[in-house]
């Protein structure tokens, strides 16, 4: 099966993340197996290049984080991770809704425990299910007056397949 166009992979088949931009500005990242710190400045490129097309467009924009495939990070790598948000452009006046999916309630702790420590908002908001996530994006959306692709629901959405 070939990559889509609009979906970016980092990493490989132990340890990486995807981001899917199919459905903008409703953006999907999902993160798996355990990152090794130079890996995260990859995973963070992602996001910063999500928030600078989102800016070219003057787009407000939703992002759902997957890490339910994701183990809970060392505190070394929280803290190379609190540096990475930091460094990120500005997006608070863009970012419409953010949901962090997990259903470890450690990492859930860790997330908001976290939020302490960012010198910028960070507030994603903890969800058990990419389900849950599509669905309350979805209703951010329509709150607003968009509409997004048909594709990109609650009983539609599936992930894109392994990179190859």
């Amino acid at each position: 099966m070939l990559r889509h166009p609009r979906v970016h992979y980092v990493g490989d088949a132990s340890a990486g993340a995807l981001h899917d931009e199919r459905f903008a500005p409703a953006h999907v990242i999902v993160v798996w197996g355990l990152p090794a710190i130079p890996l995260y400045d990859r995973i963070f490129e992602l996001s910063r290049r999500m928030i600078e097309k989102e800016r070219v467009l003057n787009r407000r924009y939703s992002l759902i984080t997957d890490l339910s495939g994701a183990p809970r990070p060392s505190p070394k790598a929280r803290e190379y991770m609190r540096g990475c948000v930091n460094s990120l452009p500005p997006y608070e006046d863009l970012l419409r809704s953010n949901y962090l999916v997990t259903s470890d309630l450690l990492v859930r702790g860790a997330i908001s425990a976290m939020k302490l420590f960012f010198n910028r908002p960070l507030d994603p908001v903890p969800v058990p299910t990419l389900t849950v996530a599509v669905e309350r994006v979805c209703s951010d959306f329509k709150a607003e007056g968009v509409m997004l692709s048909p594709e990109f629901s609650p009983s539609r959405y599936s992930l894109p397949p392994p990179a190859r």
